[in-house]
């Protein structure tokens, strides 16, 4: 038997072994083959969405930008609208002011006046006090001297009726007496008249007869016994009659300076009688200086009062001056305040539509750079699956670690230097944080916040993508499982990284860039970890925000994504 050799037999078994690799190895070719041709159709479809995506995203920014625009014109005309009203007001408010100060120049020389007046007002009540206090010494004085004097007159006046009426009766009684007198002496007159006449006769009469001698004898003795009685008493008579003459005279003499003493006394008590007149006048006048004293009393009052309302209305008028003036200021800090935020706001726009013009730019120059990326990553996929299959283990383990190089430097381009974390929001099932490098310009950080914006927004039109096969160096077993949760949950993408994202791309619009040759440029890497706690192995996805705008190609001929730890 010829397979009864060892060497044969064992040169049988080798060619039999290696035709039966050869047959794998056929089948596997085949099976490359057909997936290098699945692959093939699916870069093709995937690259038609990808220009369908970026057609999208293109209108979506154009639209986004447009908004931005419109809204940024609408503001700067809402903030003109308000620059303008704040404007007017400040100039309605100056012409207040300018009115309120002229209305407190006239309020201080009206102050200025009334004060005037009111120096003038307290001399004048000085004046009229002094003289009202001199007026009422005086009228007191006077009345206590009128009092007196009206007493001493009363008296006197009583002393002189008592002693007129004394006088008078005096008078009355001298004058009886001296009537009484005057008639004794006329009848003692007449008697000797006519004894005078007696005589007279008796000396120059003839005698008589003898006859009648005796007749006359008896009649002449009566007669005789007269004259004898009367030529005895005629002396005594003579002497009582002159007494009685010079007694008259005196009495007379008496009666005149009587008579000039009461005329003295009337004219002294007409005297006073005009005093007194006076003094009545004076009375009835001094209810009348009382009554304009009182109102002169109630005109200081008066005087008063509108002092003490002047200085009130003074102190409400330079409460009101500060009021005003506190007002002016916080008027012009808020002018002040809205020019500086109107002038932020201007820098800010400007700033944005700098940043949206550079971020269309580097979208519009990524996707051409994309799209011709994936056309030659395909094309040495194709070539380079032929020759490397015999390095087909060693292909896998780099096809990872390239994948994940390769995926990382598509948006990195350098490793990190000095991360520092911006921003970090937890959940119940997902951590998100921004990462600050300070090696790249903003031109650069601005498109990849476009890209990670619209990563964020298009997350169910790379479902789609991600559906395809997985290469054959990973884990085959988890394939329809990861198909499954991209089917039901997808990639958990928290809305804690784009609120980080907004909150840092307002925080750059409202710093000014750096210029373009600096070395201090920043750059942002937002990174996702997703838990679900649903599932029972836990698994954690971690993944960079431009691997969705730029994929990267496969190396030996396995398709390259994002890298995916399942524990």
């Amino acid at each position: 038997d010829a397979f009864s050799c060892p060497t044969i037999k064992t040169a049988h078994q080798k060619t039999t072994a290696d035709l039966l690799e050869t047959k794998s190895i056929l089948d596997e070719e085949r099976t490359n083959s057909q997936t290098l041709k699945q692959q093939l159709l699916e870069t093709t479809e995937r690259e038609t969405e990808l220009q369908e995506l970026h057609r999208c995203e293109l209108s979506r920014v154009e639209t986004c930008l447009s908004d931005q625009q419109r809204s940024a014109d609408d503001r700067i005309a809402a903030l003109e609208a308000q620059l303008l009203e704040k404007e007017s007001h400040s100039r309605a408010l100056l012409s207040r002011i300018d009115g309120y100060e002229a209305k407190l120049v006239e309020h201080e020389k009206q102050l200025e006046s009334s004060r005037a007046r009111e120096l003038d007002l307290l001399q004048r009540i000085n004046a009229l006090s002094c003289t009202e206090n001199e007026l009422r010494d005086k009228v007191h004085s006077s009345e206590l001297a009128f009092s007196e004097r009206l007493q001493a007159a009363a008296m006197r006046e009583r002393d002189l009726t008592e002693q007129i009426n004394g006088l008078n009766r005096d008078l009355e009684r001298m004058r009886r007496e001296t009537e009484r007198k005057e008639r004794e002496l006329e009848e003692k007159l007449t008697i000797t008249k006519d004894e005078c006449v007696v005589l007279r006769q008796s000396r120059n009469g003839p005698l008589e007869p003898a006859s009648q001698n005796g007749t006359v004898v008896g009649g002449a003795g009566g007669g005789s016994t007269l004259n004898l009685s009367g030529n005895g008493g005629n002396p005594l008579q003579l002497n009582r009659s002159s007494g009685n003459i010079n007694h008259l005279q005196v009495l007379q003499d008496e009666v005149d300076s009587l008579r000039c003493v009461l005329d003295l006394k009337q004219r002294e008590i007409s005297e006073l009688r005009k005093q007194t007149q006076e003094y009545e006048r004076d009375a009835k006048d001094l209810p009348g200086a009382l009554t304009k004293i009182s109102a002169l009393e109630s005109r200081i009052e008066d005087l008063e009062v509108q002092l003490k309302t002047k200085t009130e209305e003074e102190k409400e008028l330079q409460q009101k001056l500060k009021h005003l003036q506190d007002n002016l200021n916080q008027e012009t800090k808020i002018k002040s305040r809205l020019s500086l935020h109107n002038e932020e706001l201007q820098w800010r726009l400007k700033q944005n539509s700098e940043k949206f013009t550079l971020a269309y730019a580097e979208l519009s120059k990524s996707y051409h750079e994309n799209s011709s990326f994936m056309m030659n990553a395909t094309k040495s996929s194709l070539d380079q699956s032929v020759s490397a299959h015999h390095h087909h283990q060693l292909s896998h383990n780099q096809s990872r670690s390239s994948c994940s190089d390769r995926f990382f430097d598509m948006d990195d381009i350098s490793p990190p230097t000095s991360p520092v974390i911006k921003g970090m929001v937890e959940k119940s099932d997902s951590v998100s944080w921004v990462l600050e490098i300070d090696d790249e310009p903003p031109e650069v950080s601005a498109s990849r916040m476009v890209r990670r914006a619209g990563s964020f927004r298009s997350s169910a039109a790379y479902d789609s993508v991600a559906k395809r096969p997985k290469c054959s160096g990973l884990n085959q077993t988890t394939n329809g499982s990861m198909l499954g949760e991209r089917h039901t949950a997808g990639i958990q993408q928290s809305s804690s990284a784009a609120s980080i994202l907004k909150q840092h791309s307002s925080d750059l619009s409202s710093v000014k860039p750096p210029p373009s040759g600096s070395s201090n440029s920043h750059r942002l890497r937002s990174k996702s970890v997703s838990i679900k706690a649903a599932e029972p192995p836990k698994k954690i996805v971690r993944s960079n925000s431009g691997a969705s705008a730029s994929p990267c190609p496969g190396v030996a001929g396995v398709p390259c994504k994002p890298l995916r730890m399942t524990d």
